[in-house]
């Protein structure tokens, strides 16, 4: 490493300066190694075209110029500047040639990929300090890519000393670390440290030296200064670092939408599953009220009978104390009667009084029961239908046969109504087992979404129980299978019945297989259970093709970790080929199975079982939704109620017969026992009666004493009649009322056999519902049979409304899934359209709704606060402070301008104003937009705030060119150039293009401006003897417009701040004008094209080349 010293010597020229270029195999250098040495001082390159001056000006740039900023050959125009590049340098482009005329020309090369590498090396000092430092790369070609080596030291370094013996491409980096290079694998850190050591301002004066070597004038001031004096700020990442947070946002608020729209789609799901569940609490309730009818009707019907036995009771004692007065009574008139019998016995007229009336009374007694025996003879013949009066002995004996005929013939009726009766009544017997077998299934079913019977849920429940293993994981095989929708309507039947076995038998996961089998050997089951022990790794089967065959026509249960091996067994098992004609089944061989159910299997066996219907879902076990079934049983439920009733009409009708033909064969009967006419002939009786009271009479008019006692006797026999017909009457509605005493208390007694066991207040929650099922109906002791039936027909009716209404919530809340995962399809490995999903929907509505939907709208609002907001208003910032740092660029420029005389007593100044272009301002305010919401928590504020970020950010995308336009903020200022009066300071000239100056003139500005800003990027506008300063610059054919005057300005003025040029121009007579300013002269030749050299030569050659010149070129001759 160099050491630095520190020296005022105004002769020592400050600065960091080039000393040597040295190159090898570098475009057509080949080979040995090309110095250019101009050892700190202002120097000449000249040479013919193509001889290798821009050759060496391009070294100097891929040394000092990051690639994106360097342009090679600027001095040429047009395409020549994109016909070089590393590639071309380093394998050495001299030409083209083609094999034929009609043939593309192709590049011919000096050096082959994977030759030695090409190595360049600039060495500056720095005279004032006493430092030294070189830069060098190696670059090589290795499997077709440009391959760089970056070298840096402190101290003076040449390609003969340091860079021989150097071995293969991977040992370079050990080797110059080892001779005391600083090793970069990029340009990055290179320039880095070369900026440092070389004491640049930063890396921009990287760029403005790639800018120096190709400007020759100014057209449009704006451009000049925005492209050579202005660095660009470098947005794109910026641009996409904002763009990645759009795009986040952007995920961000797809994720909301995804929820938003889940959700919407999901509230229907959401409504049927409450209305399914309003309508399952329907149901239970309906149920409830049906098992409590009885209880119900029981409690008030207690209540009746309570109150009405109460009464019966007290009128019962009331009637006892009447009867009890009325015997009373009685005895005292019968007392009455006796004396006054006694008293008209004792008279001899009253003696044959007595007779008369003795006889009298046998007569009219014997009318009476003959009278009531007729009576009671022609009811038995009017009951038997015959309406006609026997009044004489033939007649009497025809009926008394035909009575007897009668009684036989009913007799006969009796048995057979009572044989029908007994049928019906087991009929009825049986129906009301399979109405409560079949109510017992559906409660099972609405509570499940399989088909499988209840019988065998209860074995499964019993062996779980036992084996101490959940029920959930002893699946059916037919809870994981089931026919696939578009072959329901075909195959239903016959998959159903084949696979019937199968789907019923049980799956117990290997590791509960111990467990359930231990327990299942060791227990009477009471029954018979089928199971399946399935493998951890259930083996995969599959037949070379599944077309026609049963799993074709089957799917199985996704998600469920069992699928597989029943998805298995189908293949390997059931492989059954399905055939749509007897044809076809007739000619495959194998395993096949029809439509109809004819099955074949085991080479020459064939099945086919119609037991029971084959389309009959009844008997379906196949699935995860029992919709089907449970419309058909309650389908078959309301079809085993009405046979039931026609049972039950049945029963009552042969109630009904027996009941006549019993009431018949009795009336018959009774005819039958009178034996004798003389028992119902009254009217003989009628006509003694009439004889006897004739002389009862005419006794007692012949004695008043008699007819007196007469009377009073006739007095107390009628009051005794009518006492005893009150008595009568009491004791008979006495009896009525104990008959229904019995009768009340017998229907007690079942109401509180049905309340056994019953807690009343439990009741009391029935009530509302009671009622209202009893509407306008007073329940009474009479009406409660008829009231309690009519009660629970209604509530029977209402069950059946509600199962099919729950049947259409359901089959829509299942559209609406079809729906959702339609549009959700990634879903359907975890959800699908059915009962049994009901609730991982709801979970699944539950988590967005709570979790998902919050999370991505505070993540929203974090990236949109957090991130893009923010970063837009970074952006903001970095645009305008990136202007606010050009202005005071300018201004710098300005104050260095001022010190240079542009022509005598002016200065130039330049003016920056704010671009009106329409891109920009409206690029500026459309950023400004986007933060006029700030962070404001509204959520209406956020969407405007990110609909103008949105809109920004698809501009950005859209139209790259005017990104980047927009973007740069040298475009938001427009420049031009003031010539002022040194002292007034006024105004002279301005200076927005150059069009009308001459090429003078236009010169003359660049050189101007160019100068101003090399002095400030070189931190010497201030200080132009600062040691601590970069002084090199090269300028490629930079008099090729200017004259000799204003050519002569320009060195002048780059000699005011002791920059260090190299001036790269022809070999022609404009190189007489920078004579009085160089120190050395550098002369490149190429005379085969394919190599050139550079040597040193002296100033007395280059007058005697011009001199040969001269004639040829008088416009350049030396004045």
């Amino acid at each position: 490493m160099s050491t630095r010293t520190t020296s005022n010597s105004p002769h020592l020229p400050p600065g960091f300066r080039l000393q040597r270029l040295e190159i090898r195999n570098w475009g057509t250098f080949h080979e040995k190694v090309h110095i250019l040495d101009p050892q700190g001082q202002t120097a000449l390159l000249i040479g013919e075209n193509g001889s290798g001056k821009s050759t060496l000006v391009d070294a100097l740039l891929t040394l000092l110029v990051p690639r994106t900023k360097r342009n090679y050959n600027l001095s040429a125009g047009g395409a020549k500047k994109k016909e070089r590049d590393e590639r071309t340098y380093v394998l050495g482009a001299y030409g083209s040639h083609s094999e034929s005329e009609e043939s593309r020309a192709q590049t011919k090369f000096l050096r082959k990929p994977g030759g030695p590498p090409s190595i360049l090396l600039a060495c500056f000092t720095n005279a004032a300090t006493g430092e030294a430092v070189t830069l060098a790369q190696l670059i090589w070609i290795q499997e077709e890519d440009v391959r760089h080596l970056y070298l840096i030291a402190r101290d003076e370094r040449s390609i003969n000393r340091d860079f021989t013996g150097l071995g293969e491409s991977r040992a370079w980096k050990k080797a110059f670390r080892q001779r005391g290079f600083e090793v970069e694998d990029s340009f990055p850190p290179y320039a880095e440290k070369a900026v440092h050591y070389l004491r640049m301002e930063s890396t921009t004066t990287l760029a403005l030296f790639s800018q120096t070597v190709a400007i020759k004038e100014i057209t449009q001031v704006s451009g000049f200064i925005r492209d050579h004096m202005l660095e660009r700020l470098d947005t794109k990442e910026q641009v996409e670092r904002l763009d990645r947070h759009y795009q986040d946002l952007i995920e961000c608020r797809n994720a909301i939408q995804r929820a938003k729209r889940q959700l919407e789609l999901l509230q229907p799901v959401v409504e049927k599953a409450a209305e399914i569940n309003g309508l399952d609490e329907q149901v239970r309730a309906a149920v409830r009220l049906r098992d409590a009818l009885p209880a119900c009707f029981a409690l008030r019907l207690r209540s009746l009978l309570e109150s009405e036995l109460a009464a019966l009771a007290e009128h019962v004692r009331s009637l006892d104390g009447e009867i009890s007065g009325l015997t009373k009574a009685l005895e005292e008139l019968d007392r009455q009667k006796f004396n006054l019998r006694q008293a008209i016995a004792n008279d001899e007229v009253g003696q044959e009084l007595a007779r008369v009336k003795e006889e009298l009374t046998a007569v009219m007694k014997t009318g009476q029961q003959r009278q009531v025996l007729a009576g009671q003879y022609h009811k038995c013949l009017a009951e038997l239908g015959v309406k006609e009066e026997v009044t004489t002995e033939a007649k009497f004996g025809e009926l008394r046969r035909w009575a007897e005929e009668e009684q036989k013939e009913q007799s006969g009726i009796i048995t057979e109504a009572s044989d029908a009766k007994a049928t019906a009544t087991q009929e009825f017997g049986r129906l009301r087992q399979q109405h409560a077998s079949l109510e017992a299934e559906l409660q099972s079913l609405r509570q499940r979404p399989d088909l499988i019977p209840e019988a065998h849920r209860r074995m499964r429940q019993f062996i779980a129980d036992g084996a101490e293993v959940e029920v959930a994981d002893l699946p059916f095989a037919g809870e994981l299978m089931d026919v696939r929708p578009e072959h329901h309507a075909q195959w239903r039947g016959a998959l159903e019945r084949l696979l019937h076995g199968f789907g019923l038998s049980l799956l117990v996961p290997e590791h509960l297989y111990s467990q359930v089998n231990r327990f299942i050997n060791d227990h009477n089951l009471r029954g018979r259970v089928v199971y399946h022990r399935v493998p951890k790794a259930p083996p995969t089967s599959q037949p070379p093709h599944d077309r026609g065959r049963v799993i074709e026509r089957m799917r199985v249960k996704e998600g469920h970790p069992l699928s597989r091996w029943v998805e298995g067994e189908l293949r390997t098992h059931f492989n059954y080929r399905c055939c749509e004609s007897l044809q076809e089944f007739e000619n495959s061989t194998g395993f096949a199975l029809t439509r109809q159910g004819l099955i074949r299997s085991a080479g020459t066996r064939h099945t086919k079982d119609d037991s029971t219907d084959i389309n009959d879902p009844r008997h379906h076990i196949l699935g995860w939704s029992n919709r089907e079934k449970i419309r058909t049983l309650e389908a078959e439920q309301h079809q085993l109620k009405l046979a039931a009733q026609q049972q039950a009409d049945a029963i009552s009708r042969a109630e009904s017969r027996q009941r006549s033909a019993t009431h018949r064969a009795t009336q018959a009967g009774r005819l039958h026992g009178y034996r004798d006419f003389a028992e119902i002939d009254w009217r003989s009786a009628a006509a003694r009666q009439a004889e006897l009271e004739q002389q009862k009479h005419e006794l007692e008019r012949s004695s008043d004493k008699i007819k007196q006692l007469s009377e009073q006797l006739a007095g107390v026999e009628a009051a005794i009649g009518e006492q005893d017909a009150a008595k009568t009457r009491a004791i008979g509605h006495r009896g009525g009322l104990l008959t229904r005493q019995t009768d009340f208390s017998a229907r007690l007694g079942e109401c509180l056999s049905t309340l056994s066991g019953v807690n009343e207040s439990d009741l009391a929650d029935f009530a509302p519902a009671f009622t209202a099922l009893l509407g306008d109906t007073e329940l009474s002791i009479a009406n409660e049979s008829v009231a309690k039936l009519k009660a629970q027909t209604a509530v029977g009716n209402e069950l059946v409304r509600l199962s099919d209404s729950r049947g259409k919530v359901v089959e829509a809340v299942a559209r609406q899934m079809e729906r959702f995962l339609g549009e959700f399809t990634e879903l359907k490995a975890d959800l699908g359209a059915g009962e049994e999903f009901i609730p991982d929907f709801l979970r699944f509505q539950q988590a967005v709704a709570r979790d998902d939907l919050p999370r991505h709208e505070e993540k929203f609002q974090e990236l949109m606060s957090r991130d893009v907001l923010v970063h837009v208003a970074k952006f903001q910032d970095a645009l305008q402070d990136h202007c606010d740092e050009m202005l005071g660029k300018i201004e710098h420029l300005n104050t260095a301008l001022k010190g240079i005389e542009y022509s005598p007593r002016t200065f130039i100044k330049i003016r920056a104003t704010q671009a009106s272009d329409p891109d920009i301002r409206n690029f500026r305010h459309r950023l400004k937009a986007c933060l006029d919401f700030g962070l404001a928590p509204d959520a209406a504020a956020r969407e405007n705030a990110f609909r103008r970020i949105s809109d920004l950010i698809d501009q950005f995308r859209a139209r790259p060119d005017w990104t980047a336009k927009v973007t740069d903020t040298r475009n938001w200022l427009t420049f031009a150039v003031e010539e002022r009066d040194r002292e007034s300071g006024e105004q002279k000239n301005i200076y927005e293009d150059t069009s009308g100056k001459s090429g003078g003139q236009k010169a003359k500005l660049a050189f101007t401006i160019l100068a101003s800003a090399v002095a400030y990027q070189y931190g010497i506008a201030k200080n132009r003897q600062n040691p601590d300063s970069f002084r090199f610059v090269v300028v490629d054919e930079m008099f090729s417009r200017s004259d000799e005057t204003n050519s002569r300005y320009a060195l002048q003025l780059f000699a005011q701040f002791h920059l260090q040029l190299l001036i790269v121009c022809p070999f022609d007579a404009r190189a007489r004008v920078v004579e009085p300013f160089v120190s050395s002269y550098h002369l490149t030749l190429n005379p085969t094209t394919q190599a050139s050299t550079v040597r040193t030569i002296s100033v007395e050659e280059i007058r005697e080349h011009l001199a040969r010149q001269a004639p040829i070129q008088p416009g350049h001759a030396d004045p």
